[in-house]
């Protein structure tokens, strides 16, 4: 069984934060010119729970230090009017794009959830682009209108000439239809509402503009029947056997939801094609700051890469803080053996 080994301790708090910030988590990862480039969520206060988005680097990909004492990217537009959050990044033909969570309300309100909202809370994934991490240009919304949309990650090169992402559209789902907050909005969706998968789930999408999406795919493999919903994790890392993908998966049991970390492969020239999936979670919660921080019984994976045979993963732990795990790729691609589709 393939299991991810942690890092004695968180790598990246609200200590080490490069404003002030209350907590910090769901990073995004890139490496530069051996360097590597680590955008991050960061909280800075309770009482809008509002995020923003700071930047660190490190040498060693452990210990990170700031690169700004400002976020690079605010909370404030339209789109981001509650929150930016949950950055992903892919370097493609030498340009870094920035997918994140825009939030157009603020999540609390005096610190608590608030009720009855005049229109309903609904995200969509947006777009940061950058070549040399100094200056960013916002694209703004690029997932479909309306789609209530969470986890967008684009794979790191084109596939038969197009771009490609993976996302989790929350109301291209019967659950996502069933919801009160569906008819208050003009949703376009892919499939007849009766073919929808019954839980939100990972599609798979394409486009040559990244802003027109088409080709819409249900990731049906990943899911289990256990899942209360899955999403992408960090971006498709590419290997010769397939596309390796770290997502995430939600259990949902009494005491509240349990966020995890799985494994599949997908096949290189048709991601849609899941090659092979662990049925097991890989990373899940255990340590004190995963189980008991400001969102209980959190791993939540957004980046990582593969150096040498080890495969690095960066995850927000109970939405507080940052950690590392790391595990071999040969161990990782037996496992992947054994359990092929």
């Amino acid at each position: 069984m393939f299991k991810l080994s942690r890092e004695a301790s968180p790598i990246f708090t609200s200590d080490h934060a490069c404003f002030p910030t209350v907590a910090v988590f769901n990073p995004g990862i890139a490496r530069k010119d051996g360097k590597v480039y680590m955008i991050y969520r960061s909280v800075m206060d309770n009482a809008s729970y509002t995020s923003h988005l700071g930047m660190a680097i490190s040498e060693d990909g452990k210990n990170f230090m700031c690169l700004s004492d400002v976020p690079v990217a605010s909370a404030g537009q339209e789109h981001t009017k509650g929150a930016i959050e949950d950055p992903r990044i892919v370097e493609i033909d030498g340009v870094f794009y920035i997918t994140y969570v825009a939030v157009p309300q603020n999540v609390l309100i005096d610190g608590a959830v608030p009720g009855k909202r005049d229109v309903p809370l609904i995200t969509s994934g947006g777009l940061l682009v950058t070549k040399d991490f100094q200056s960013f240009e916002d694209w703004g919304v690029i997932t479909p209108l309306n789609a209530d949309d969470k986890d967008a990650v684009l794979f790191p090169k084109k596939i038969t000439g197009k771009f490609a992402m993976l996302h989790r559209p929350f109301f291209w789902s019967q659950k996502g239809v069933e919801a009160t907050e569906f008819a208050s909005f003009p949703v376009e969706l892919p499939r007849e509402k009766e073919v929808l998968p019954k839980k939100p789930t990972a599609w798979l999408s394409y486009s040559d503009d990244l802003f027109h999406w088409t080709d819409h795919v249900i990731m049906h493999d990943l899911m289990e029947e256990s899942d209360d919903k899955i999403g992408p994790g960090l971006p498709p890392i590419h290997t010769d056997r397939g596309w390796l993908l770290i997502y995430h998966h939600v259990l949902s049991t009494p005491e509240g939801n349990i966020y995890s970390a799985k494994a599949a492969l997908l096949d290189l020239v048709d991601p849609s094609k899941v090659l092979s999936r662990l049925p097991y979670n890989i990373l899940e919660p255990e340590m004190p700051y995963e189980k008991e921080g400001f969102v209980k019984n959190v791993v939540f994976p957004t980046g990582g890469f593969i150096d040498d045979d080890t495969l690095r993963i960066y995850y927000g732990a109970g939405d507080t803080s940052i950690c590392l795990a790391s595990g071999s790729i040969t161990e990782l691609f037996a496992e992947f053996d054994i359990y092929r589709l």
